[in-house]
């Protein structure tokens, strides 16, 4: 009789499963705090049912990611561990059974393990919720999809990352530090290169997707609100998962059963000698080496240079930068050669790999230094670009317009052509400017700037200060600027009011709107003002023409959409919050003109208003203060 070779050892399988079994239960009591205990103390309304119901969904994707990342890993380093030790490694490569057949029963005896206490937390939440009267079960088969899609793609990547070492120590270490690699080198590559190259951004993300921890924590579920008619109550939410992030957890768990594939194929290949060996595959010894090498340099350039200095766009910037990577990676490259030897005498003839490794650090922060790749001068041409996002002071407003796009492309060359005046721009002497093209063929391009405001510049009329206020106060970025996110109608207008400066009291007061006053003021003087380019204009510095057209008023509405119904049946509705405001200005005739004829308010300039108020517009002024030169940075009308 032909004998059969088996891909699963039952005994392997049971073997793991009992000896880890305070794993599974450590996992199972933290989920069972995090879950069904918490719900039980929740009572039994329809208000407390919109909240369960988003406290589950939450749960899965905030909690849920953190703790699947660190059980994977713990769970990675319990079924491998015969990996990490010689006599566990003999005694399972006597066994007359083939590496496949090892690898995936413990890899499966891992795997069951989180599958059956994600199943009894489901089981366990189900009877919860019938005990308080207020059963989610849609929401339940959410979060345990979520759970076992986020267990499949860590614990895949783990096993990998465990075929890779053979010490017990270095497993998580190695398992936190690739998974996190895109990210982080990312964050530290930006928040170097912006110290010296001009125009970088630190602000990134672009590579997030490479670093699964962060993109799905990073991106939550979207919130809705209960309709709180008949609970009095607002403000209770729970989480909707979108179609996109479903297809995002899918293939992520897809690249985790991938990574448990190519941790198959090493472990077939895998000489078991390397057992408590730092690096266990040996084409990834110098790999590793260089990786920290780099990693140390990287960290040590940014983290020492923040804390010791603040040269912006210097050549002393480069140097001292410079310097701290070769510290760094001297330290990461020589520390590499120590582990994975286990000694400390590796300085002797060891010095080629790293002499090289330096020359290159210094010859790219050379390049990047005198723009030899061409980032700082690179300014698309305006016909290539469908639209620009200008953002002033945190203040964004998106242009289509061939003219205005051309504009801003003028601007931008301005600035570049002006470099000198603008790095050396500190304190309040500077406006932050981020530029975000949207390009024909798909792409995009971001900049980001510390425009000069010192007064040479302010007084000089061709400056790029006053060209950059020009560019926000065209009236597409106005119109754009003061659109909002929901339309304005009675039913939407949740509240609304005017603030203002009142020169018999010497005081800030409120005067509150109706919704039908609120809607009356918008639709029939606001918006003909703001298209008339009287209203919405922004003031980056103050002065005689900021003194001269802006009142100390400010008309600002509160906006909620109800029509947006998730589902009808269960009385959800989406949120769909929105916000209006805008600053009274002497030529917003129409305005001006409702106020004069539906209040009593009495317009006073901002100037004459300066000084006066309660301690809580004391303390907004006085924040606004340090955002310029004498008065708010960004003074919209």
């Amino acid at each position: 009789m032909r004998s059969k070779t088996s891909l699963f050892n039952k005994g392997l399988f049971l073997n793991a499963l009992y000896r880890y079994w305070p794993l599974w239960a450590a996992y199972a009591l933290v989920l069972f705090f995090a879950v069904p205990l918490h719900i039980m103390g929740r009572q039994s309304t329809d208000a407390a049912f919109y909240g369960v119901s988003g406290y589950i969904i939450n749960t899965a994707w905030g909690a849920g990611c953190i703790i699947s990342f660190i059980m994977a890993a713990a769970t990675a380093m319990c079924v491998f561990s015969f990996l990490c030790n010689t006599r566990q490694t003999g005694l399972i490569a006597s066994l007359p059974l083939s590496r496949s057949t090892v690898f995936i029963s413990m890899f499966s005896a891992g795997a069951a393990a989180m599958l059956a206490v994600n199943l009894l937390i489901f089981i366990f939440t189900i009877f919860a919720e019938l005990n308080i009267g207020m059963l989610s079960i849609g929401y339940l088969w959410q979060w345990l999809a979520i759970m076992v899609l986020m267990n499949l793609t860590f614990y895949g990547f783990a096993a990998f990352c465990a075929m890779l070492t053979g010490n017990i120590i270095v497993l998580p270490l190695v398992y936190t530090v690739l998974g996190l690699t895109a990210w982080a080198v990312e964050t530290l590559v930006r928040s170097l290169l912006q110290l010296f190259v001009f125009g970088m951004s630190s602000g990134g993300g672009v590579f997030n997707f490479l670093s699964p921890i962060i993109e799905l924590f990073s991106n939550t579920p979207g919130s809705y609100y209960a309709d709180s008619s008949g609970m009095g109550q607002m403000g209770l939410t729970f989480d909707e998962i979108s179609s996109g992030q479903w297809l995002t957890l899918g293939a992520y768990a897809l690249a985790g059963l991938l990574f448990a594939a190519a941790a198959l194929l090493l472990y077939r290949r895998r000489r078991m000698e390397t057992s408590t060996d730092v690096v266990a595959i040996k084409v990834l010894k110098p790999v590793f080496k260089y990786c920290l090498a780099v990693g140390c340099a990287l960290v040590f350039g940014v983290w020492l240079y923040d804390i010791v200095f603040n040269l912006k766009y210097s050549n002393a910037a480069v140097f001292i930068i410079t310097s701290f990577m070769l510290a760094g990676g001297f330290i990461g490259y020589f520390a590499a050669d120590m582990l994975m030897k286990k000694t400390l005498r590796v300085f002797y003839g060891n010095w080629k790999g790293f002499v090289i490794m330096s020359c290159a650090i210094v010859a790219l922060m050379l390049c990047c230094r005198f723009d030899l790749f061409g980032y700082e001068k690179h300014i698309p041409a305006a016909q290539d670009v469908t639209a620009v996002t200008i953002t002033v002071d945190g203040d964004p407003a998106t242009l289509h317009e061939a003219d205005n796009i051309a504009l801003v492309t003028q601007l931008h060359k301005s600035i570049v052509s002006n470099r000198a005046i603008h790095s050396v721009a500190t304190g309040a002497d500077y406006a932050d400017l981020r530029m975000t093209y949207d390009l024909a063929n798909g792409g995009s391009l971001t900049r980001y700037y510390q425009v000069s405001r010192t007064q040479a510049q302010i007084d000089d009329p061709d400056s790029d200060i006053n060209l950059l206020q020009a560019v926000i106060n065209l009236q597409e970025a106005i119109e754009n600027r003061k659109a909002t996110s929901i339309e304005v109608t009675e039913k939407n207008i949740s509240n609304a009011g005017i603030n203002y400066y009142d020169a018999e009291t010497n005081s800030h007061l409120s005067y509150e709107l109706t919704a039908e006053e609120a809607y009356d003021l918008y639709q029939n003087c606001i918006l003909p003002d703001i298209k008339a380019g009287a209203l919405g204009r922004v003031w980056l510095y103050s002065g005689s023409d900021y003194y001269s057209r802006v009142y100390d008023v400010d008309i600002s509405m509160e906006l909620y959409d109800r029509s947006g119904l998730v589902n009808e049946a269960e009385g959800f509705v989406a949120e769909n919050y929105g916000y209006f405001h805008t600053t009274l200005t002497t030529d917003a005739a129409n305005t001006l003109a409702w106020i004069a004829a539906n209040t009593n308010i009495k317009p006073v300039m901002a100037k004459a208003s300066e000084g006066a108020g309660s301690d809580y517009y004391e303390k907004e002024k006085a924040y606004s203060a340090t955002q310029s030169n004498s008065a708010p940075a960004t003074v919209e009308g």
